[in-house]
């Protein structure tokens, strides 16, 4: 049984499941989390024993949120910036494609996929804010890199979080299919006004967020730098870049109805007694026919 045991650690070690620290401790070099029956391999969230501005981001709150929230209907899947992979892999579609810039993100995301047995995956090293594959897809999903000042890969937003997202919004529209839908998941300056300023003209947007989550640019930095000079120095860089506040929330995109103008939502979601946002998005989402879909939306925030 001994040896057993040892051959597992020697077979754990080549593979870099695990690293040997010093003669007498090994360390993982990954964790699992247990999603949706799922189990999902990533970095440790910031103690890697790599580089960590090449660490996978571990299944953070929104990324576990939108994993949990709700499956839009459809066949053919894209993942942008799919890290680990849990979007994609946690909604079984028929074909799925996971695209990164980091290329251990798709090692990974490939690994988690041979974990849990899930077929039908095409992986791309690719920049999402440069560009996604062509599609279409009837559904795509996104938790991108979003924290302002942020450094490793899988946080930098630029100094207004939009570095990534921004861009990657706008490309949306060009491989979203007909009645297909796009689930964003991030961190969003001037919350009230993104969908305005950002939202691409082709799209209809619904921007969900809860007040108690809005930071003006001061707050965010503190909690974020351990200086206090690094942190008045990033919130200057914040307001400079028109991120006065930051507020976490969901943004659901959908190909726009009809020749009127877009449809902009911004829905305040009360911290108690929140209405079910699943059921919200169904709604906005459902496949009916479209010249019926505009009366279910939420008529103001």
């Amino acid at each position: 049984e001994e040896l057993r045991r040892a051959r597992a650690v020697v077979i754990l070690l080549e593979t870099r499941f695990l690293h040997r620290v010093d003669d007498e401790r090994d360390a993982a070099a990954a964790q699992l989390f247990p999603v949706r029956g799922r189990l999902v391999a990533t970095d440790w969230s910031s103690e890697s024993l790599l580089d960590a501005a090449d660490a996978v981001m571990a299944v953070g709150t929104e990324s576990l949120e939108l994993a949990l929230l709700y499956d839009a209907p459809g066949d053919a899947v894209l993942d942008a910036c799919c890290g680990s992979g849990v979007q994609a892999l946690c909604r079984g579609a028929a074909a799925s494609t996971l695209v990164d810039v980091s290329a251990r993100a798709l090692r990974f995301a490939r690994l988690n996929a041979a974990l849990n047995g899930v077929e039908g995956c095409a992986f791309e090293l690719r920049d999402a804010a440069a560009g996604l594959p062509a599609g279409p897809f009837d559904v795509i999903v996104a938790n991108p890199p979003f924290v302002a000042g942020g450094a490793a890969t899988f946080a930098g937003g630029g100094d207004d979080g939009n570095a990534v997202l921004a861009p990657l919004v706008a490309r949306i529209a060009g491989a979203l299919a007909d009645t297909g839908v796009a689930l964003v998941a991030s961190e969003f300056a001037d919350v009230g006004g993104w969908c305005d300023a950002r939202a691409p003209d082709e799209l209809d947007a619904l921007l969900f967020y809860d007040a108690a989550h809005v930071e003006d640019a001061a707050a965010y930095a503190a909690g974020r730098c351990e200086q206090p000079a690094d942190a008045d120095a990033l919130a200057a860089r914040m307001t400079r870049a028109g991120a006065a506040t930051m507020c976490s929330g969901l943004l659901l995109l959908r190909t726009r109805l009809g020749a009127g103008p877009p449809l902009r939502r911004v829905v305040e979601l009360p911290s108690a007694g929140s209405p079910d946002v699943g059921y919200l998005c169904l709604l906005y989402t459902s496949p009916s026919p479209r010249d019926k879909r505009q009366s279910r939306m939420p008529s103001s925030a």
